[in-house]
């Protein structure tokens, strides 16, 4: 909420501030969790489910697939300027 408001949305910024002010090994592996989690909790999920739509046979051109179109549409809206 504080990233929409303050920075317009960009999420980076704020997760960087926290990363670098962590003054304790706790804070720091807190941060370092919460931000691994909040990137690859959802880009897993969306691989688990796309292994349920699909045959057995399928199973590792569907990962594939949701893969390659993932880093695809991430680097497009990566370079988009707003």
């Amino acid at each position: 909420m504080i990233s929409d408001h303050i920075f317009h949305g960009r999420h980076a910024p704020i997760a960087t501030a926290v990363y670098w002010k962590s003054t304790s090994p706790l804070s720091y592996n807190c941060a370092l969790a919460s931000i691994g989690a909040l990137i690859y909790g959802p880009v897993m999920l969306i691989g688990v489910s796309a292994l349920d739509l699909v045959p057995k046979k399928a199973a590792g051109t569907a990962a594939g697939f949701t893969g390659l179109f993932g880093y695809m549409g991430g680097e497009v809206l990566a370079e988009m300027d707003m």
